[in-house]
């Protein structure tokens, strides 16, 4: 039996860990990191750690040479593709079973550069020790991966004639949960801005802790439905259905692509949160008098009142508020047009478990819809006019001369922590901690009033900007709830008294 038969045989898989190799040569992991340093062993990087194949470590054992060039095996060791994706620094690396040849393997890397994706495949290794590469270029990653492994087995004798065998062909992929999501994270897949990105890094952050060292091919759906009933002790439905919808969509990729045999959530259901005391999402509304204590309280705070003029009149995101533009206001029409607004842009995601820096920026609005205009009661037009005279009056050209209508001191956008630390010194200020005033209870409030105007769904969605009705739909339940609750009352009070007057006549 030949060495890497023996290694198949004894490990049962295509490659292996730095641990593991340590182990077989009887060598500590520090030393195994020298050979790969030293180019003696050939590894593959994969984000943090090194991983050797089974073929790289044969040909070590056998041949002891110390000069080894990785994607370069001897006669005899043809049997795997090298698949190698850069994104942001970070590799991840995929295996696919190939035939035997008489040729020497060709290996290959997909690079990002100026806003195109390389595939770049090692031809041969020149006397001067520089490598002969076949490159093409193409707009998007999944072309260019497609590309290298379609070119990878022409190259290597394995390309597969029959197109249905292509189709259905899977991918052996040796990840773990951890290191698959960290890759999904890096792609620039659909229309995800990277804070969206930064949402599904916080939502996959319990999960990761939980199944993050097995190996993606390895889940069942057994392992996610423990998984999710742990988690379902844990937190609140809101967290669990957001948590549920990033996993899906990220197994759901892994299923698409074939790196995993089966799609792991199709006949699950989500599970209910079972956490004792249980608080819901809070959608109430501002009472009318609730209401009137803010304004008449905001008045005596100068920049404050048109602020919550501002959300109390329309609703708004407190990110479009921080986007308004003085352009964008029509005091003789009485409208505002919402085409911007504030949010924050994270870096790539490298790592779950690590919080991304981000910087806070003026993008485009949330969704198709949240660019709208606007109608304004006189109200919030005389306190956006009276405002634009102060801001005229300002000491600091910067603020004077800004484009937005709510500046900060160096002329540019209100930033978010700024905003929020005016809330609550106005808060303790005027005691008002009972109204549990934050921006998002004006937009609440607003949804609320035109739902009990009976104003239709869809026409209130446009209103408020909304991509789904999700939201509207979760405050209208709440509402519903609060009116049941209210004529249930009314009911029992009539059935309590008529009991009550029965029980005196037996008595009497």
């Amino acid at each position: 039996m030949g060495t890497l038969e023996y290694l198949r045989e004894k490990y049962k898989k295509q490659i292996l860990s730095l641990q593991e190799v340590a182990r077989e040569l009887g060598l500590k992991k520090k030393e195994v990191q020298g050979l790969i340093d030293a180019d003696e062993i050939v590894a593959l990087n994969m984000g943090r750690k090194f991983m050797i194949t089974l073929i790289a470590l044969a040909n070590f054992l056998e041949s002891g040479e110390k000069n080894m060039v990785s994607g370069q095996q001897n006669d005899g060791l043809k049997l795997t593709e090298e698949l190698s994706s850069s994104q942001a620094n970070e590799e991840v690396t995929f295996w696919v079973d190939t035939q035997e040849g008489d040729d020497d393997v060709y290996t290959g890397s997909v690079t990002h550069t100026r806003g195109r994706y390389i595939s770049q495949i090692t031809i041969e290794k020149l006397p001067n020790g520089k490598r002969k590469r076949e490159n093409k270029s193409f707009k998007s990653r999944e072309e260019a991966e497609r590309h290298l492994q379609t070119r990878l087995s022409e190259l290597n004798n394995t390309k597969v004639n029959n197109k249905e065998q292509v189709k259905n062909a899977t991918t052996s992929i040796e990840m773990t949960v951890r290191e698959f999501v960290n890759y999904y994270l890096s792609l620039d897949l659909g229309k995800g801005t990277s804070r969206t990105k930064n949402g599904y890094k916080e939502d996959m952050r319990s999960i990761i802790d939980k199944i993050g060292d097995i190996l993606i091919t390895d889940i069942t759906e057994n392992d996610i439905r423990k998984l999710f009933n742990e988690l379902a002790t844990e937190y609140r439905q809101v967290v669990i259905n957001k948590r549920w919808t990033t996993c899906k969509r990220i197994f759901k990729y892994a299923y698409k692509k074939k790196y995993i045999q089966n799609n792991v959530f199709e006949d699950l259901e989500k599970p209910q949160s079972r956490k004792i005391n249980v608080e819901e999402e809070d959608y109430s509304a501002f009472t009318d008098e609730e209401l009137d204590r803010i304004i008449i309280a905001s008045k005596d705070h100068g920049r404050l009142y048109p602020i919550l003029t501002v959300l109390k009149s329309t609703g708004m995101r407190p990110g479009e508020l921080r986007g308004l533009l003085w352009k964008n206001f029509d005091p003789m029409q009485k409208t505002i047009r919402i085409v911007s607004a504030a949010t924050r842009k994270y870096e790539k995601v490298k790592d779950v478990h690590k919080k991304a820096k981000s910087i806070e920026i003026i993008s485009v609005p949330k969704s198709k819809y949240s660019k709208r205009i606007l109608d304004l009661p006189d109200e919030t037009v005389d306190a956006l006019i009276e405002w634009r005279k102060v801001i005229d009056n300002n000491k600091n050209k910067k603020i004077r001369e800004s484009q937005y209508i709510f500046p900060s001191r160096d002329g540019s956008f209100t930033k978010e922590a700024a905003l929020r630390s005016l809330l609550a010194r106005f808060i303790k200020k005027y005691d008002l901690k009972d109204t549990k005033l934050h921006q998002y209870k004006f937009r609440h409030t607003m949804c609320t009033r035109l739902i009990l105007a009976n104003i239709p769904i869809s026409i209130i969605q446009r209103i408020m900007g909304d991509n789904t009705q999700d939201v509207i739909m979760k405050i209208y339940t709440h509402i519903y709830r609060d009116d049941v609750k209210e004529a249930s009352l009314r009911f029992f009070e009539k059935e309590n008294e008529r009991y009550n007057e029965s029980k005196q006549e037996k008595a009497s």
